[in-house]
C-alpha cells in the first residue's frame, strides 16, 4: 500500500511538473520580442530596408497619372508649368499629418511608356543596398501610353511584371496598380485588355475610377479622382503592407534571419550571438548595444 501511494504521488507530481513546464513555455512565447528586422516606424509601419533609420521610404514609378497631372487642388507644377501632385502628394500629406518620418519620391514620367519607366526604375534601384537609401515600398503604374505604340497588352504586362520582380529583388514591397480608364472609348478596349493581363499581380484597383472623376482632358484624374486613387493606396499601406513584412526568425531573438545576415552580422541560428546573456534583438532594439561584442553590454 505504501508503494502504491508512492507511485500515485509520483504520477501527481509528474502531472504538476508537466503543467508547470507548459506554463513556462507559454509565458516565454508571449514575452519573446516580436521578430522585426528593425523597430516599427513610429510603432506603425515595418522598416523593411534594413537600415533601421526609422524613415518610411516610398518610391512611385509611372507616367503622368503617377506624376499627378490634372490635379487642380495642387499648387505644384512641373517643368512645363502644368499642375502636378496626385495621389503621391496626398500620401505625403497623410504620413506627415500622422507624424510618420517619411520620404515619398515621385518618379512619374509624363508621356512615357512602360519601357522607359522600367529603365528609370532599374537605374534608380540598381545600386541600392541594405542601408539608409533603400526604399521600403515601391509603387508601379504604367501602360496607358503604350496604346500609341501598338504594343500588345501581353507584351506590356510582361514588362510591368519584370519591374515588380526587379524591385522585389531589391528588398522592397513592390505593388502594381491597374491602369485607369479614359473617356476615349477607342482606347478603353485596350486598357481593359492590359488590366486583364496584369490582374494576377496588380493588387491596386486604380481601374475603379468613374468618368466623372476624370479631368476635361479625358485622360487624367481630376482632384476627386486622385482622392479616390489615394484611398486605394492608403488601404494598402495600412493593411496589406503591414502584413507583408518577412517573418522568419529561426532562433527567436526578435530579429529576422534575412537581416541578421545582411545587416547586423549576427548568427540567425543563435539567439545570443556574442554569448553575453542578452539576446540579439534586445541588444539591437532595446539596450542599443553591440550584439557581436560580449563586453559591450
Amino acid at each position: 500500500m505504501v508503494v502504491l501511494g508512492t507511485v500515485n504521488s509520483m504520477k501527481e507530481n509528474k502531472h504538476i511538473f508537466v503543467f508547470a513546464a507548459l506554463c513556462v513555455v507559454a509565458l516565454a512565447f508571449f514575452l519573446e520580442p516580436q521578430a522585426y528586422p528593425c523597430p516599427l516606424i513610429s510603432s506603425t509601419y515595418p522598416d523593411r530596408n534594413g537600415g533601421c533609420d526609422g524613415v518610411f521610404k516610398i518610391a512611385t514609378f509611372g507616367d503622368s497619372v503617377t506624376k499627378g497631372r490634372g490635379d487642380d487642388t495642387s499648387s505644384k507644377t512641373d517643368r512645363s508649368g502644368k499642375t502636378v501632385g496626385g495621389w503621391p502628394l496626398r500620401l505625403n500629406r497623410y504620413l506627415k499629418n500622422l507624424g510618420i518620418p517619411h520620404n515619398v519620391k515621385n518618379f512619374g514620367l509624363p508621356g512615357k511608356t512602360c519601357q522607359t519607366i522600367r529603365t528609370k526604375l532599374r537605374r534608380t534601384l540598381k545600386h541600392l543596398t541594405y542601408g539608409a537609401t533603400k526604399y521600403d515600398l515601391v509603387f508601379i503604374n504604367c501602360g496607358l501610353n503604350n496604346y500609341w505604340t501598338d504594343d500588345s497588352a501581353t507584351k506590356v504586362a510582361a514588362i510591368i511584371k519584370s519591374m515588380k520582380r526587379f524591385a522585389s529583388r531589391k528588398g522592397a514591397v513592390a505593388v502594381v496598380a491597374r491602369v485607369t480608364k479614359t473617356r476615349r472609348s477607342f482606347q478603353n478596349e485596350w486598357v481593359d485588355e492590359l488590366n486583364n493581363a496584369i490582374k494576377g499581380f496588380a493588387s491596386l484597383r486604380f481601374d475603379v475610377l468613374k468618368t466623372r472623376q476624370l479631368s476635361t482632358d479625358m485622360v487624367h484624374p481630376n482632384s476627386k479622382g486622385y482622392d479616390k486613387l489615394f484611398e486605394k493606396v492608403k488601404e494598402f499601406i495600412d493593411g496589406s503592407y503591414i502584413l507583408k513584412a518577412p517573418r522568419t526568425d529561426s532562433d527567436g531573438d526578435g530579429v529576422y534571419d534575412k537581416f541578421e545576415l545582411t545587416r547586423f552580422g549576427t548568427d540567425p541560428t543563435l539567439k545570443d550571438t556574442d554569448g553575453d546573456g542578452v539576446n540579439d534583438g534586445a541588444e539591437l532594439f532595446t539596450s542599443h548595444t553591440d550584439p557581436l561584442n560580449a563586453s559591450d553590454y
